[in-house]
């Protein structure tokens, strides 16, 4: 696997575990948990991405 591609699944990885750590203390609708759920969707997208080899829109 590709270093770029092993270091976006570490900060999949790494966000996925904010967002699961920050859910014990707020609600889904927290501005907080809103933004790491965000980041989250878009590297995943990111992600699937690269591995499709689709393009990447910003929106």
């Amino acid at each position: 696997m590709a270093k770029g591609v092993e270091e976006l699944l570490a900060r999949i990885e790494s966000v996925r575990r904010d967002l699961n750590e920050q859910a014990l203390y707020d609600s889904l609708p927290s501005p907080t948990m809103l933004e790491k759920s965000r980041e989250l969707d878009r590297l995943l997208n990111v992600y699937q991405a690269v591995k499709t080899g689709a393009q990447i829109t910003q929106g």
